[in-house]
């Protein structure tokens, strides 16, 4: 099993828990040994009374004697017996009680007998039999029983030496080379899974195939979606990178860990958490003090990117024994990893109020130089712009500044001097009386045209004053219908009681639409619910709502926004928080459209946080998450804003993406440290693992939009 060590005990070593596996009340005898040596050449003929407790001296299945508990698990025990009828030693793995009827772990137990079941190779423990024996109601596996060191309690005694290390590699390679051939993935190495019988590294055997994955047809992996492996030992690929794909080259890369750790005499270390983890594999690890004919090698095999590894393990034993064969680094394949999301720029996060749009910038183009025209007069609604266009006629028709002066502030004209005061002749006179005569009636044409223009600004200033108030009758009108809407809103809203309305809502949180669907409350307005559902595919909404009308009598109306299947854990998440009790954040996307092109700016801000933390990420449509705290910051009003752009591959297709925001009482170091690199199959499950560890309750949200080229 995953958390289980399966190690028979080495030559002399006391039984773990031997006599304190008894538990009181089982009529076991004080030692422990019920029937002693010869109840087991004689089972009983009467069928005994069914008991989950396992008992040394128990006869199961009428062929097993139970003689001593190895070791404990956390889903199994392992016990030493022997078959009565042939004296033949045999470990027998079992179900522990409390997990007896758990139809995951039964599932687990039988996927690992039929594993075993078609492996034969002579660095693999030999599997016997599968059976449910009646007298303890556990599922339980027989197997050879191999006695020896565990390989990690012999790399705790210190450095291997280099022939042995070739010897172990060659060997557990081979076995691995044969499952692997029989469509099997171990993809649980570690040094608890290898023992040396007799403590001689030729003699090593792989045991434990419990998480094994088939890759038979019609085979499917038991733990979907969850982590399987031990930090210390797993690859890249089995915390979600590289696209999770599990093959071969993932026990290529566990083995080689556990050959540097026979070189070094330690445990390599590669992080305790999913933090850790994931950042010490996002290179090859220190091999210093593995020896130099074999770190070439073990570099090779403990490549990040499966693409970079040994093809096989019969690659592997070549390249051992011709290290001609390991590839230059250089010639390495690009380690372009199709779930890590890649940030190409991003704007200073700065919260706004309201939605921005930011302007391309403008180029200077030189224009040649052109006489300047005056500026155009724009006129103006009402009074002021009635008056100037007044101005600009006059102007036209008189032609001066006189004319512009003589309008605008009238003088009485001096009286003409006389032909005597001039000493001008009396022909003089007249000619001068003639041409007073014709300014005067020029004087007052030009008065009656001003008088006319007066006028028509005034009939144009009425014309405008008839049109303001028509359009204020018009809004005044458009007021009225819209408080009558208003009001026929409130009464729709009347018409259904808030306890109704809550009843709805809490119908919806307990609903069960199954995995990866998720409904997100956007408003419950005028008497109709209002959801973001998110999904795979359309039918669970479909259902969700004749559900819902069937029990409410009305339909809700839902938004649909279908993602991929490696961003269902974020929706899992998201449902099991729905037993927590907050006020939910409110996460806001400003941009004009959920659909956005590649390169666009991606902006928007978390309000409602009432100074509680916020861990923001964004899910790509491969899985590969990032973490947003560098394009993150709080405004004045507690609010934080984003501002970021992702760019999509040339030629790829749209792909979804979804933004998660995780919000806490309290800040999270182990949150805001995730590095790239993470999947949404393995951050959420050490969200999960850091919220428990703290005490702490989170609240969450979820938002989308698709990216395009």
């Amino acid at each position: 099993m995953a958390d289980e060590n399966t190690i028979p005990p080495v030559n002399g070593a006391k039984p773990a828990n031997s006599a304190g596996s008894v538990e009181p009340g089982t009529g076991a005898s004080g030692g422990g040994t019920s029937g002693g040596g010869t109840a087991s050449s004689h089972p009983p003929t009467t069928q005994a009374p069914i008991t989950t407790t396992v008992t040394s001296g128990m006869i199961i299945a009428g062929t097993y004697e139970i003689e001593q508990l190895i070791n404990r698990g956390g889903m199994g025990e392992v016990y030493r017996g022997r078959n009565i009828h042939t004296g033949d030693p045999v470990a027998m793995k079992i179900v522990l009680p409390a997990l007896a009827h758990d139809p995951m772990i039964e599932a687990l137990f039988q996927k690992e007998a039929k594993v075993l079941g078609r492996l034969a190779h002579d660095a693999i423990v030999r599997y016997h039999t599968y059976m449910n024996p009646p007298e303890i109601g556990r599922p339980s596996l027989i197997m050879e029983f191999v006695e020896g060191t565990a390989l990690g309690d012999r790399i705790k005694e210190g450095q291997m030496p280099e022939a042995d290390v070739r010897i172990l590699l060659a060997r557990l390679a081979s076995g691995l080379d044969r499952a692997h051939g029989a469509g099997v993935v171990h993809r649980d190495l570690s040094p608890d899974n290898v023992i040396l019988e007799g403590g001689r590294v030729e003699h090593a055997k792989l045991i434990d195939f419990g998480i094994a994955k088939s890759s038979m047809k019609g085979d499917r992996t038991l733990l979907q979606g969850q982590f399987a492996g031990k930090f210390s030992f797993v690859a890249p690929e089995q915390l979600g990178a590289y696209d999770g794909s599990i093959d071969a080259r993932t026990d290529i890369y566990s083995l080689a860990l556990l050959m540097a750790g026979a070189c070094q005499g330690k445990t390599v270390n590669m992080g305790g958490n999913m933090v850790e983890a994931v950042r010490s594999r996002s290179r090859v690890p220190d091999l210093t003090g593995v020896y130099d004919s074999l770190r070439p090698l073990l570099a090779h095999m403990l490549q990040p990117n499966p693409a970079n590894r040994p093809a096989s393990m019969a690659s592997v034993i070549d390249m051992l024994d011709d290290p001609s064969l390991i590839p230059d680094p250089s010639a390495y394949a690009e380690d372009l990893d199709p779930d890590r999301t890649i940030i190409a720029s991003a704007l200073p996060a700065t919260p706004s109020a309201a939605p921005r749009s930011v302007a391309p910038k403008a180029e200077f183009v030189g224009i040649p130089a052109t006489p300047a025209a005056p500026p155009p007069v724009t006129a103006k609604s009402g009074k002021s712009g009635l008056l100037a266009a007044g101005l600009v006629a006059v102007l036209a028709i008189g032609g001066g500044g006189a004319w512009f002066s003589g309008m605008l502030d009238p003088k009485p004209a001096p009286e003409p001097a006389t032909g005597q005061e001039a000493g001008q002749t009396p022909e003089q006179l007249a000619a001068a009386k003639a041409a007073d005569e014709a300014a005067r009636v020029a004087a007052e044409a030009e008065k009656a045209e001003a008088d006319r223009i007066a006028a028509a600004a005034t009939k144009a200033e009425a014309d405008a004053k008839a049109q303001e108030q028509a359009a204020a009758a018009e809004k005044a009108r458009l007021d009225a219908e819209a408080a009558a809407t208003a009001k026929t809103a409130a009464d729709a809203a009347a018409a259904t009681p808030l306890d109704e309305i809550g009843r709805q809502l809490a119908w919806i949180k307990s609903y069960d639409a199954g995995d990866c669907v998720h409904f997100s409350l956007l408003s419950s307005n005028g008497g109709q619910v209002e959801l973001e559902g998110f999904g795979t595919k359309v039918e669970p909404f479909t259902k969700m709502v004749t559900d819902f009308k069937a029990e409410h009598g009305v339909e809700p109306n839902i938004g649909v926004r279908l993602i991929n299947d490696t961003q269902c854990p974020v929706l899992d998440f998201m449902n099991g928080l729905r037993i927590n009790r907050g006020i939910a954040p409110t996460l806001i996307l400003e941009n004009k459209t959920d659909v956005l092109k590649s390169g666009e700016i991606v902006s928007g801000r978390i309000e409602g946080l009432a100074g509680r933390a916020v861990s923001l990420f964004l899910v790509n449509g491969a899985g590969g998450a990032t973490n947003l705290k560098p394009w993150v910051s709080r405004a004045s009003d507690g609010s934080f804003g984003f501002s970021f752009t992702v760019n999509l591959a040339a030629g790829a297709e749209p792909t979804p993406q979804m933004l998660l925001a995780v919000v806490t009482e309290r800040s999270m170091d182990k949150l805001d440290a995730v590095p790239n690199g993470v999947t949404a199959r393995a951050l959420i499950p050490f969200i999960q693992s850091e919220l428990a560890k703290e005490r702490q309750t989170a609240i969450g949200a979820v938002r989308f939009f698709r990216l395009e080229n």
